[in-house]
């Protein structure tokens, strides 16, 4: 039986191991993005450009760890108390053990900590899972530059109500 993961802030250590999941996340879940795109976003988001997302005070960078680095979550509160979630990846050998909704109400419960008061994000393929935690369906974006014919879902979630 698999060891639970625990989750908690990225720590130096967490890194490169954040990193190389990140890289795997992008070549497999985020492989309907367009191939330059995707290269965009690996560029965007180095070792050095994670570390300091991880220290600085309005982003978010949490990991969930059991033997190895098995799922991430990052985002960002802006000044005006809205917040946007970037990323959260599950490695596909640790799913089915509800890890990215755990992932998902340790970003929430930061997010509400740190002072935001309506959390936004995009997704392709998990609008049904989003909806599941609270999350309310704003409207489509379509911008074929960066995701191709892909329809984008963006989605928002009021932290003064309760999901």
């Amino acid at each position: 039986m698999p060891r639970p993961s625990v989750i908690h802030p990225a720590r130096p250590q967490d890194l490169p191991a954040l990193r190389r999941l990140f890289r795997a996340a992008v070549a497999s879940d985020f492989a309907y993005f367009p191939e330059t795109y995707r290269g965009g976003v690996l560029r965007q988001n180095t070792l050095p450009r994670l570390a300091r997302a991880a220290l600085h005070p309005r982003r978010i960078v949490l990991v969930a760890r059991a033997d190895s680095l098995t799922g991430f979550l990052i985002g960002s509160l802006q000044p005006d108390g809205v917040a946007h979630i970037y990323w959260l990846f599950v490695d596909p050998t640790a799913r089915g053990r509800r890890l990215g909704s755990e992932l998902l109400e340790a970003g929430l419960r930061e997010l509400r900590r740190a002072g935001a008061s309506k959390v936004s994000l995009v997704t392709h393929r998990y609008r049904k899972f989003y909806e599941r935690a609270g999350f309310h369906f704003d409207r489509v974006q379509l911008l074929p530059e960066l995701f191709g014919d892909n329809e984008m879902h963006v989605m928002t979630l009021d932290l003064g109500a309760k999901p």
